[in-house]
């Protein structure tokens, strides 16, 4: 299986430097292994006689997200799933089978809304995907959210002034961005 683009440090932190590749490359990165992983997933559960999606409508959706701007794909995804960052934390299938389908704005294939169906649960109880895939996709989803927290503190321009850190960019004000990055483990440069 695939696995995630870009990871925590072994401290368990990302550290956001101005010298790194820039979070929305690293953002566009992940969107592509977590595609791959999905068309993966459902091209398994199609042999297995699972038609919940056809596999090519899954690449061409990916192929489609390659071709929005890479500013574009993170912002998009911010502006729709900040208020559910803390299910993604969480892992909460909720998010999931209610709101993971959002990654996909903009693109306007049928049926793309089946990906969300990979996490409802059966009359038994039973989910489509296994634990260990249901793991990975929340994996990236969770990187996702590190990301856009790393974009979000340098879209609004860091800097130190009077020994204190400030912006010199209002950028996505709604969000607490000194609280997310603690939630999160994110450690902002200024």
């Amino acid at each position: 299986m695939t696995s995630v683009v870009s990871t925590p440090s072994s401290s368990g932190t990302t550290d956001v430097k101005h010298n790194e590749a820039l979070p929305e490359d690293k953002f566009a990165a992940n969107v592509d292994a977590l595609f791959e992983l999905i068309t993966e997933i459902i091209t398994d559960l199609y042999d297995r006689g699972h038609n919940v999606v056809d596999p090519k409508i899954v690449s061409i959706a990916g192929i489609a997200l390659k071709a929005f701007s890479r500013t574009g794909l993170i912002e998009t995804f911010i502006s729709l799933s900040h208020k559910h960052w803390s299910l993604i934390q969480k892992r909460d299938r909720k998010y999931f089978v209610e709101h993971a389908g959002q990654i996909f704005a903009g693109i306007k294939l049928d049926k793309i809304e089946a990906f969300s169906n990979l996490f409802r649960e059966n009359e038994d109880g039973t989910i489509l995907i296994g634990k260990e895939d249901e793991d990975l996709i929340g994996d990236y989803f969770f990187t996702l959210v590190r990301i856009s927290i790393s974009y979000i503190h340098r879209r609004r321009g860091p800097y130190i002034q009077d020994k204190k850190p400030a912006y010199k960019v209002k950028y996505e004000e709604n969000i607490d961005l000194e609280k997310e990055a603690k939630l999160w483990n994110v450690k902002l440069e200024f």
